[in-house]
Order: structure tokens, then sequence, then C-alpha cells
């Protein structure tokens, strides 16, 4: 059975109707796409950047670390030799002390950055 010409002209127009609500969405969806891409190549270069600054910290710590250690060798080293008098020896012991809590306390700060 035939549909009455009127009839078929009328699903032609919903059919046509329909695809140009399809074309509509997509559109749009391509907008959306193309804007979260680029939304994402800034998060992209934010990340960079935080990148770049952790490892610039976690190196200073590093040093920090280093240095603390050397001087902690250092002190060491002077309170063995024979030429210390008394104060002096107490002053040095009493330095070493506080290098070796400041030597935790960059080590600690280290292993948090170490483990995020």
């Amino acid at each position: 059975m035939q549909l009455p010409i009127a009839q078929r002209d009328l699903q032609m127009l919903q059919i046509e109707q329909e695809i140009k609500n399809k074309k509509r969405l997509l559109l749009k969806k391509k907008d959306e796409l193309d804007e979260k891409k680029k939304i994402n190549h800034y998060l992209e270069n934010v990340k960079k950047d935080y990148q770049k600054y952790y490892e610039y910290i976690l190196n200073e710590k590093q040093q920090q670390y280093d240095a603390l250690m050397l001087l902690k060798e250092y002190m060491g080293d002077l309170m063995k030799t024979d030429h210390m008098v008394s104060e002096q020896l107490r002053t040095a012991k009493h330095d070493q002390k506080d290098i070796m809590r400041e030597l935790d306390k960059v080590k600690a700060e280290l292993d948090e950055l170490i483990k995020g």
C-alpha cells in the first residue's frame, strides 16, 4: 500500500529535520571537543610547569641535605682533634646536635617530596 503524497512529504520533512538536528548536535559536540582540547593543552603546560618546580625543589633539598652531611662529617672530624679546648668541644657538640636536627628535618622534607 502506498502512502498519500502529503503524508510521504510530511515524513520526508521529518526525516530532513532529524538530519538537521543530528548535524547541529554533531557540530556542537565537535565544538565542545575542540574546547576541551584547548583546556587539556593548557593543563598539560601547567603540569609541566609544576613538574619542573617539583624537580627544582627536590634538587634544592637534596643539595641542602648533602651540605649538612658534609658539615656533620667536618664537625665530627674537628671534634676528634686533640687541639680543642673543652669549651670549644662543648660548642662543637652543640652545633653538631643542631646540624643533626636540621639534617633530620631536611631528610623528612625530602622523603615527603619523593613520596608525594
